[in-house]
């Protein structure tokens, strides 16, 4: 891999850390006293910041795998085994830790699509530990991603005839089904896997057809502040279900998009003081994710057990960020990379790619 291509993925590092924290400060602020509605940029940044995430998924697999996958079955034994050593190890931990926090057993039936991930196929919001919803998404979208690489390397045109189905699709959820129901039936149709994975494929075509694009770093600031411009100051006001209905969607949805093709075509040079803590941040991403519920809830089990309250505020919610941020680090570095480590030699077994 050339330095550019390491410079790309630290850009998109630093992309997906900030994505991670503006949700987590998104959880915390709205499960105190914060309610917030459509025209909120925390509001704005709960819902698409996922979106974020599943753009440079795609982009990220693609950076990884696309060039050089066939795919073959070797190759692809040898992808999921990764994806499962990358992916299930810490769901576990997270899925396991909510049902001793919350002092609870599920039906056996939930238990087991959530421990192997199945609910992404088939029950889209039955998930155990908050916000793994959308890593039974990711789950799904590791089906498709096979299909996008051979479809790419057979002919763009398919790859393309592919996208524009799932364009219909994403407009058939944003303007048919989500506007149709009630507040709590359109969480259900919203975490569909069929639902998000445009925003995997448009991670993986930006991979894919922006090798030709050149574009100077001035011109990539500017779209990055044209996206960051739109974002704040779209007018969409009241219920923040409006943030994913109609032609709402589809604007926030380009914005993310667009601005993940920015980040991945700059060149970003940041003083060593700002450069290392996002990308900690971004490494230690997914920890951040799935353990900031966690935190928060025995944070707060511990205030009520100790002083028989729960204490809240200011002060609480920084100490619930800083704990976080820092068992992520460490969970990344001693749960994380070692067992990517032992994906990566069983893989090898199957698959010199």
């Amino acid at each position: 891999m050339s330095s550019d291509s390491k410079q790309r993925i630290t850009n998109l590092d630093y992309l997906r850390g900030l994505a991670a924290f503006s949700i987590m400060v998104y959880h915390y602020t709205s499960w105190q006293t914060v309610s917030y509605n459509a025209d909120s940029i925390l509001g704005r940044l709960g819902y698409y910041g996922v979106s974020i995430f599943y753009v440079l998924s795609g982009l990220t697999l693609y950076h990884v795998y696309g060039k050089n996958m066939t795919p073959n079955r070797e190759q692809l034994t040898a992808f999921y085994i990764k994806r499962i050593f990358r992916i299930f190890p810490l769901l576990w931990l997270a899925t396991i830790a909510t049902l001793v926090l919350n002092k609870s057993f599920p039906d056996l039936n939930i238990l087991f699509m959530n421990l192997t991930g199945l609910f992404g196929l088939y029950s889209f919001d039955s998930n155990i530990a908050a916000g793994a919803w959308s890593i039974g998404n990711e789950l799904v979208f590791y089906l498709f991603f096979p299909v996008f690489v051979y479809l790419g390397n057979k002919n763009n045109a398919l790859l393309l005839s592919l996208g524009a189905i799932l364009l219909f699709v994403y407009g058939y959820f944003a303007f048919a089904v989500i506007p149709n129901v009630s507040v709590i039936q359109s969480w259900h149709h919203y975490v569909n896997p069929l639902n998000q994975v445009l925003l995997f494929f448009c991670g993986f075509a930006i991979g894919k057809f922006s090798q030709r694009l050149h574009l100077n770093n001035l011109s990539l600031w500017i779209l990055i502040c044209v996206c960051i411009a739109g974002f704040v100051l779209w007018p969409v006001e009241g219920d923040r279900l409006l943030l994913i209905t109609g032609s709402q969607r589809m604007f926030f949805s380009f914005v993310c998009i667009a601005a993940c093709l920015a980040v991945y075509k700059m060149q970003i040079n940041l003083p060593r003081l700002i450069m290392r803590p996002l990308s900690w941040l971004g490494e230690a991403s997914y920890s951040v994710y799935l353990l900031h519920p966690l935190v928060w809830g025995a944070m707060l089990f511990l205030s009520n057990r100790l002083i028989g309250r729960n204490i809240e505020g200011a002060l609480f919610t920084i100490l619930a960020i800083l704990i976080t941020v820092l068992m992520s680090m460490f969970s990344y570095r001693y749960l994380e990379l070692p067992l990517m480590k032992v994906g990566k030699n069983i893989s090898a077994r199957f698959s010199r790619t």
